[in-house]
């Protein structure tokens, strides 16, 4: 490794008290205390001591807890929190640059980020930087474009998100062009969004662990996308329900590592399979919700793996079981 590590702290950052003083959004807040309590239970297993913050209307785990009350800052919290640790593990939306300020600030508080580097985020946090880096590189990736460019093509279905969201966040869909258009308008969304094709086909997910343009690839993932009426939701995962694509998801998994060498440790990449090819969605810098299933479904720690393969250049995680595990979010 590139220091010696005793003590690691952990901040998701729904969990660990970032909507203080709001209302906690249920549906995000069951996804962060999924994969807080999963990377928890991995690093118990291991010879490092955890920390977090916790918000004070969800039960503290297990590991030394510093609880966040209404009349608190977080972030001055979590500074002292870094500034105490060797290392910082986190996790967090892109939107509105949550996880790129987080890293930010653990790198001026000198703690290494079990993660990408900023710059990295700072890339995958937005769909349209995405899009450009990754078709630069040759990567098959949807067209993303802008309101100013987007083509308005008949007979094909489109979606609008957020250029830095996460998820399906104020994700919609139309048949119609001019449908989607004033949606863009009425929502005053026309800065905000970039506008996609939708593309039909299996919903899959990699979750990968890479470090200086390297990849391994852990499951492939079957996502599980609801449309209703207009708008997409996320419902679930089938961790390693779609085995039969390893061949096209490692090459394609070393593909997006070198186009952007600074993805390190776990990194999610979104995809549709469609005329027997991974057409690239997005890429998500940071424990997705396929981490909840991963150590049933490989018969390995995957956060020992991530931490191995962060101070090994030649690291090869040995055999993985491939076991489906679907969780329900």
């Amino acid at each position: 490794m590139q220091k010696h590590i005793k003590k690691i702290f952990v901040c998701e950052f729904i969990t660990a008290g970032g909507f203080t003083g709001q209302e906690l959004p249920q549906k995000l807040l069951n996804e962060g205390l999924l994969m807080r309590d999963a990377l928890l239970r991995d690093l118990a297993d291991l010879p490092y001591e955890i920390t977090v913050t916790c918000d004070a209307r969800i039960a503290c785990p297990s590991v030394p807890c510093t609880t966040i009350q209404t009349a608190d800052d977080p972030w001055q919290v979590w500074k002292d929190c870094m500034h105490q640790a060797d290392a910082v593990w986190l996790i967090a939306p892109e939107t509105d640059n949550i996880l790129l300020k987080l890293m930010e600030m653990a790198c001026l508080e000198g703690a290494w980020i079990l993660g990408c580097s900023p710059a990295a985020v700072r890339v995958a946090s937005r769909k349209s930087s995405t899009f450009s880096i990754l078709t630069e590189a040759g990567v098959t990736i949807v067209p993303t474009y802008d309101y100013g460019n987007w083509p308005r093509l008949p007979g094909i279905s489109y979606l609008a998100k957020p250029d830095d969201g996460a998820g399906c966040e104020d994700t919609v869909c139309f048949a119609q062009a001019e449908d989607l258009d004033e949606w863009l308008i009425q929502h005053q969304a026309i800065a905000s969004h970039v506008v996609q094709p939708y593309l039909t086909g299996i919903s899959a997910s990699l979750s990968c662990i890479m470090h200086e343009g390297r990849a391994v690839v852990l499951s492939v993932n079957r996502q599980h996308i609801a449309l209703n009426g207009h708008t997409l939701s996320f419902t679930g995962v089938g961790v390693n329900a779609l085995p039969e694509l390893w061949s096209l998801a490692e090459p394609l998994a070393h593909q997006v590592a070198s186009a952007l060498p600074g993805l390190s440790g776990y990194v999610g990449i979104d995809a549709i399979l469609q005329d027997g090819r991974l057409v690239v969605i997005e890429i998500n810098p940071r424990l997705t919700t396929s981490y909840v299933g991963l150590r049933e479904s490989i018969g390995q720690n995957p956060a020992a793996l991530i931490l191995l393969m962060l101070e090994q250049a030649d690291f090869k995680p040995g055999d993985l079981i491939r076991k489906r595990v679907d969780i329900h979010v």
